[in-house]
């Protein structure tokens, strides 16, 4: 009944640079994520196709692809570069964890991929936390 006249619309905030480096970085950790899912489902249909260095460069592509294509948070360029070089190290230690579990099987997928994560995704988050805060 008693309705204020006060306006509801907030005026834009600017990012502080803080911000936009957690911005950079999260979208830098959601492209190697997608990166590295991919990568294992590959490595499950075909090991052949994942094994050695030229995996391990898959892995980077799919990270820096799945950054270009997300159109989410934080700077292009941080999410582009940071999906990339998080895929490599993740891609690097899901790769060696196939010398523990047998690989191209589900145990090398999830215990893998969890392998991987645990080192790419940080890695992901220093580099396009670290270039969210240059290009901002």
């Amino acid at each position: 009944m008693n309705e204020s006249a006060r306006t509801t619309c907030q005026p834009p905030r600017i990012p502080s640079a803080a911000g936009w480096a957690a911005r950079s970085a999260l979208g830098a950790m959601i492209a190697t994520a997608i990166g590295l899912a991919a990568y294992v489902v590959i490595g499950v249909l075909s090991w052949a196709a994942v094994r050695g260095l030229h995996g391990i460069g898959i892995c980077g592509a799919l990270g820096a692809a799945a950054g270009a294509a997300l159109s989410g948070p934080g700077s292009r360029l941080a999410r582009v570069l940071g999906g990339g070089i998080g895929g490599v190290v993740a891609g690097l230690f899901t790769l060696a964890a196939g010398e523990v579990f047998p690989p191209a099987s589900m145990q090398w997928a999830l215990s893998g991929g969890a392998y991987g994560a645990l080192f790419g995704l940080p890695a992901a988050a220093l580099v396009g936390g670290l270039i969210g805060l240059i290009r901002r």
